[in-house]
């Protein structure tokens, strides 16, 4: 849920974002999504990036550069989701292998208790088996010596 939220926040963000044309002192025309400082020149081509093919009187240079600004924005924001969902499963993974490990410590504790309240030799041999099989996983999933 918290992602679609974010998803439809970030695209609130960019249905705002304005297109700007300047032109700088060689003449050369330039197309940004944020104002260019102490530009005489300068432009809102358009509200949205979606106008870039409906907006009346833009030229093809315009609706191109609109496109553009309009892919970059979508690229940022895949990428963003993109490292958030990378994020997010790497947090998972670790939280379950910490309760994993959690859980072998436990049994390797609850043997080693039973073990020193005594038992027959063959639930010492049994319960000393189980020992070495949970620290065997604990040294090969939770990285203990």
């Amino acid at each position: 849920m918290r992602i679609i939220i974010a998803v439809m926040a970030l695209a609130a963000a960019s249905a705002q974002a304005a297109v700007y044309k300047w032109t700088d002192g060689n003449g050369t025309v330039h197309y940004s999504d944020h104002p260019h400082q102490g530009s005489a020149q300068m432009q809102s081509v358009a509200e949205h990036p979606n106008a870039a093919n409906s907006a009346p009187g833009l030229t093809s240079a315009e609706r191109a550069a609109l496109r553009r600004i309009r892919s970059e924005e979508d690229a940022r924001l895949k990428a963003r989701q993109e490292a958030h969902d990378r994020e997010r499963k790497a947090a998972e993974a670790n939280t379950a292998s910490k309760e994993y490990c959690y859980r072998l410590d436990r049994q390797i504790q609850d043997y080693q208790e039973r073990m020193e309240r005594g038992g027959s030799q063959s639930d010492l041999d049994h319960w000393q088996k189980e020992i070495d099989l949970y620290r065997s996983r604990e040294r090969e999933r939770c990285h203990t010596g």
